[in-house]
């Protein structure tokens, strides 16, 4: 608050990441129960899924630039819930053992994959790529992973000619090794890149303060004094007055410098080492917790990757993505304290309980 250039703005910035981290942290400290989990991923599901027909609808039916609006008035937005919900979706039906129920989470995981092309998301379209490459890695063994591969080649296809605007949209993806590019928005993601680059280079320790580093992104793209661009200056000269640089990792830095970004990418690789320990080393008995544990890594490596094109920061989902191992954690140890039958043995290295359940045969850690 002290160097900042706009007061309000940092206020602002300071709320929406505290509603969105608090959210995640009270879902971490509260979701006990495998039932209390498996709830908050349904619903997930469920709410993509409406989303994903609200956007389909909205490019076929009535004929929207992008699908329009859907759960968010942002395509991006849409594009990173239907994203989220992929793999849980996945993870689900791989752990059902109902077959109604299995085929319909095959359907859901195909529409989620469509609902992403009617956003006209390129940045949601590369992090899918890359979900769902690390999930045939996992599951190259596996028959319903080809199935629901195949499924969703075939809507993708059936999709395709009534959303032949963002097909094309797709296309000009091919002009980012070129000196020119004449795509507007690519145009405009570049020189955020490149401009932001330079703002952080300006002020590397403590960055611009929060909400204040697309001040000074902006004087640098439009070549405007240093100082004089402000929020009713960027609501006159961009699109919502928001300044958005479509980089989370970017704006992290510009805005907090190196201490924020080696803070918020030692979150972050947390999160997923924690997720790749969880799938490796342990088990569960119920087969729907044991799914999510095993697609978990994948899914944060999507959501990771899509935040590299998009700003997420300040979203719940975002932070509640990041939370879900120790949610698992939770989870884990306390299937495990509910059973009749519970040896306990310490790992000092970790300073954790390895809880082990002789009769169901199953594994968890508290601490």
């Amino acid at each position: 608050m002290i160097w900042v250039r706009d007061p309000v703005s940092a206020l602002d910035g300071i709320y929406k990441y505290s509603k969105a981290v608090a959210l995640a942290w009270i879902l971490s400290l509260f979701i006990r129960e495998q039932r209390e989990l498996l709830t908050l991923l349904s619903m997930f599901v469920v709410v993509g899924v409406m989303g994903a027909i609200i956007s389909i609808y909205g490019i076929t039916v009535l004929g929207l630039r992008e699908g329009g609006a859907a759960l968010f008035n942002n395509t991006n937005a849409n594009a990173f819930f239907f994203l989220f919900s992929q793999p849980f979706a996945y993870a689900l039906m791989r752990g059902t053992s109902k077959r109604w129920l299995r085929l319909g989470l095959i359907g859901v995981v195909a529409l989620l994959v469509v609902g992403i092309l009617a956003t006209g998301s390129r940045s949601a379209m590369i992090a899918a790529v890359v979900l769902w490459v690390a999930v045939l890695l996992r599951d190259r063994k596996s028959f319903a992973i080809y199935i629901v591969a195949a499924l969703g080649v075939v809507c993708l296809a059936v999709a395709i000619p009534y959303m032949q605007k963002n097909v094309e949209h797709i296309q000009d993806l091919e002009q980012i090794g070129q000196k020119h590019i004449t795509e507007r928005s690519l145009a405009g993601r570049r020189a955020l890149l490149v401009n932001g680059i330079k703002a952080f280079m300006e002020r590397p320790i403590l960055g611009y303060g929060l909400q204040n580093g697309r001040f000074r992104v902006a004087e640098l793209m439009f070549r405007q004094p240093a100082g004089s661009v402000d929020r009713e200056w960027l609501i006159r000269h961009t699109i919502g007055g928001h300044g958005d640089l479509h980089n989370t990792y970017l704006t992290v830095a510009v805005d907090l410098g190196t201490a924020g970004i080696v803070l918020f990418l030692a979150i972050c690789f947390k999160s997923i080492r924690r997720a790749q320990f969880l799938s490796r080393n342990v088990a569960s008995a119920d087969p729907y917790v044991a799914s999510v544990i095993r697609y978990l890594p994948m899914a944060l490596l999507g959501i990771f990757t899509v935040i590299l094109f998009g700003a997420q920061h300040q979203r719940p989902l975002l932070w509640i993505g990041i939370v879900l191992p120790l949610v698992l954690e939770n989870v884990l140890a306390f299937e495990n304290t509910t059973g009749s039958t519970v040896d306990i043995a310490e790992d000092r290295k970790g300073m954790r309980q390895i809880v082990s359940n002789s009769q169901q045969g199953c594994v968890g850690i508290r601490g």
